[in-house]
């Protein structure tokens, strides 16, 4: 194996850890509503939901910046933004 095959294994398998644990942390958040909230009668919490869409937006970025162009697909729609629009416009004074 050359050195430019061990670094995209090297790349691999950093991407596929990353993609773990983001996977790991959108079933978490999912799970803590749907089964410890939703389930036992109680309505999800706005810090749930939260804690849920930055999962999924992480896992998101992960794939479309890093999996999707090695599997040769096309990017799928404009990226994730960091931060809610309307939170952006009160940090930034956009309004």
């Amino acid at each position: 194996m050359d050195d430019a095959e061990k670094w995209r294994e090297v790349g691999r398998k950093a991407v596929g850890m990353e993609l773990e644990d983001a996977r790991y942390d959108v079933e978490s958040a999912l799970y803590a509503i749907t089964v410890d909230t939703m389930f036992k009668g109680g309505d999800p919490t706005p810090e749930q939901v939260k804690e849920a869409r930055m999962a999924l937006n992480l896992a998101h970025r992960i794939l479309e910046q890093y999996v999707a162009p090695a599997a040769g697909c096309e990017p799928w729609g404009d990226p994730v933004p960091d931060m809610p629009y309307g939170r952006a416009k009160e940090v930034y004074h956009l309004e």
